[in-house]
């Protein structure tokens, strides 16, 4: 009987040990995800779909609130305000994105869109150098250059 409670009680204190263990890796590498961000991403993305424009611009902004990184999110605002006639705005946000992320195709073609709309030339022409230079290879990218 006395070696049945040993066992049980090595084998709870292994047990233990390994879930603190895990935990510990788990909080020092990864941040946490809030699963908040993505509810109202679909939220907005259903009211696109659905043709609720303001309502979709909403969510997507309050899912930026619990994701503030999220380059994406940032470029999809960007594009709701650019398409709502906000061009001032779009610009706005794609600096921010390219402040963080200074390659990011998708933020310099739309960067490239609003100036063109502007009637800015040269910052057009600088920004289709940049894209040039950066997805020479993509022939996707490259059709709308």
């Amino acid at each position: 009987m006395r070696i049945k409670e040993i066992c049980i009680v090595a084998l709870l204190l292994l047990l233990y040990s390994c879930t603190a263990a895990r935990q510990e890796i788990v909080a020092g590498t990864q941040p946490q995800h809030r699963f908040e961000a993505d509810y109202y991403y679909m939220l907005g993305y259903e009211a696109f779909i659905s043709g609720e424009w303001d309502n979709s611009l909403s969510n997507y902004k309050k899912a930026l609130e619990f994701d503030p990184k999220s380059v994406y999110l940032r470029a999809q605002i960007g594009h709701f305000l650019y398409r709502k006639g906000d061009a001032s705005g779009a610009l706005a946000m794609v600096e921010e994105i390219l402040k963080d992320s200074p390659d990011n195709i998708r933020a310099l073609m739309l960067q490239a869109e609003i100036y063109d709309s502007q009637k800015r030339v040269k910052d057009m022409a600088s920004t289709l150098a940049r894209i040039r230079k950066l997805a020479n290879d993509d022939p996707e990218v490259m059709m709308f250059v």
